[in-house]
């Protein structure tokens, strides 16, 4: 349902910056439109699907590992620290 919403919501988005050149006249950054409806039809398809919390709430595993790994690494070199102290 994600990629399905998302691959709308850029077309649309996409569609809205032709449609904001074609009016203008004038250049537009693609992004201000494709962005806000990408986010829009996230948070809507995961209001629907009752998922609004975990999207919100959303921790990658990644980056849950890489402060994990950063802990560790401060609490040995803390370590290494008091023990050159000491000497």
């Amino acid at each position: 349902p994600y990629f399905t919403t998302g691959l709308v919501a850029y077309s649309v988005g996409l569609a809205g910056t032709f449609v904001a050149n074609s009016v203008t006249k004038a250049g537009q950054p693609a992004l201000f439109y494709i962005v806000p409806s990408l986010l829009a039809a996230s948070l809507g398809t995961a209001a629907v699907r009752g998922e609004l919390d975990a999207l919100l709430s959303f921790e990658n595993t990644r980056s849950k590992a890489a402060i994990q790994a950063r802990e560790e690494w401060k609490a040995a070199r803390d370590k290494e620290r008091q023990r050159e102290a000491v000497e």
